[in-house]
């Protein structure tokens, strides 16, 4: 025989109250729990049955939400255009680097270019130094050949001597308008005669017959 129950009996809308007041107590529990966001199943499905308060109160909280979702909209487009600015800017900044890297191409070709005329420019300079070493030593040997036939030739007894003065005297001077140094051959003594030649080179010639 089961024991009898001393609790009054429950009827339905007594019921229907506690397991009202026990949603409501997993609600706020749910709401403490998830720091006030709320989902879809935080909401009841109907307001049929529920009382003014509860009712007022499932409107604030979906007045509450509403504002957060306003708030998180702004702030999602706010965020967007920031995106957008800064995209553009980056954009605009990837061209300037290029443009940028196109110009230093630019230069650095300009100067290989550079660096290879004037590459040919020194070899032209160089073989231009090299003739004007050529001639030089060209014109040395001239002067030292000259100087060794006048040392070899006697001081008097030789009508050709003014001629070959003037000669030297004429590739020395060349030397000289040139700003170029006179070769000198210290080995052979060079011997010129002098302008005193007039008569007595003939006597000479004549003994000599």
């Amino acid at each position: 025989m089961e024991p009898m129950s001393l609790e009054p009996p429950r009827t339905e809308s007594a019921t229907q109250d506690d397991a009202l007041t026990l949603q409501q107590a997993r609600d706020e529990a749910t709401l403490q729990f998830k720091g006030f966001r709320f989902t879809i199943t935080d909401y009841p499905s109907t307001l049929e049955g529920l009382a003014r308060t509860d009712a007022e109160s499932e409107y604030g909280r979906l007045r509450d939400n509403a504002g957060r979702l306003n708030r998180s909209r702004s702030q999602l487009i706010r965020r967007h255009g920031e995106l957008k600015f800064r995209l553009v800017r980056a954009e605009r900044a990837r061209g300037r680097l290029q443009q940028l890297a196109e110009e230093k191409q630019r230069q650095l070709d300009q100067t290989l270019e550079t660096l290879k005329l004037t590459k040919g420019e020194k070899a032209r300079i160089l073989g231009s130094m090299q003739e004007v070493r050529d001639e030089l030593a060209r014109y040395s040997e001239l002067e030292a050949g000259l100087t060794r036939l006048l040392a070899d030739i006697p001081e008097r007894g030789l009508p050709g001597i003014p001629i070959l003065k003037q000669l030297l005297a004429f590739v020395r001077k060349w030397f000289s308008g040139k700003g170029l140094p006179l070769p000198v051959d210290t080995k052979q003594p060079m011997a010129i005669m002098g302008d005193d030649i007039g008569e007595d080179w003939r006597d000479d010639y004549n003994a000599s017959k």
